[in-house]
């Protein structure tokens, strides 16, 4: 088997190995402590996908968050409130205001602030990436307001 690991990959590249049976392509960026278990988990493209068997398994979360962006022009830091869907050791999903989700854009890099869930009096801070920003469901936008969700991979803890 052969395995491509790439943080970016050309569509005309993906294209071209598309007939190889044995060639998996991991199109992320990767951890390195990491890399290992994706390597063997690409590897074997033929194992059954079940939710236990993901290699980051993500977890129900409803508590509040606080992401913070900077404004490289003033240097200046700005809070807004957000709201877990779920989260999982590399990354989360949260819900955010339609005014935030102007705001930031794939491959920004934000904060990450919430309480611990085994310690409230414990903040955690987390440097993220954005991933994506998309519009949640349209029966929901329509019963609850419009509502954002944003797709981060956590990059390192502060």
């Amino acid at each position: 088997g052969l395995i491509t690991v790439s943080p970016k990959i050309d569509s005309q590249a993906r294209f071209c190995v598309r007939h190889l049976k044995r060639h998996s392509v991991i199109d992320e960026e990767l951890e390195l402590c990491d890399l290992d278990s994706i390597i063997a988990k690409a590897a074997k493209p033929w194992a059954t996908s079940s939710a236990s068997a993901r290699l980051h398994p993500r977890a129900k979360r409803q508590d509040s968050a606080v992401l913070v962006t900077t404004d490289q022009m003033y240097d200046e830091d700005f809070f807004h409130d957000a709201r877990f869907m779920d989260f999982a050791r590399m990354g989360a999903r949260l819900q955010i205001s339609p005014k935030l989700a102007d705001e930031i854009r794939p491959k920004s890099r934000i904060e990450l602030r919430y309480r611990s869930s085994e310690d409230s009096s414990k903040v955690h801070r987390l440097e993220a990436r954005v991933v994506w920003v998309k519009k949640t469901n349209p029966l929901e936008s329509v019963l609850a307001g419009s509502k954002f969700t944003v797709g981060l991979r956590f990059v390192a803890e502060l």
